[in-house]
């Protein structure tokens, strides 16, 4: 499961996905402005999401992005 969070002036949102779904959405996003990319991702799905189970059962949470600004807005996206 991928995890993001916002939390903003007057925004709070959670969102928990499938990371298949993240993979899926990244394809279609960024296939269009780059084929071989979208190719790679197609071919390689199955084994990225191996390969991060892996991880989490070893390791724990993945943060791959987490912001913090000045004025409290927060946003942080986990796998």
């Amino acid at each position: 499961m991928a995890s993001i969070k916002v939390r903003a002036e007057g925004v709070r949102l959670n969102l928990h996905l499938p990371l298949g779904l993240c993979l899926a959405v990244a394809r279609k996003a960024l296939g269009s402005e780059n084929e071989e990319f979208s190719r790679f991702l197609k071919a390689n799905g199955q084994e990225i999401r191996r390969v991060l189970r892996q991880y989490k059962k070893s390791n724990g949470r993945l943060t791959l992005v987490d912001i913090q600004s000045s004025d409290g807005a927060v946003v942080k996206i986990k796998i």
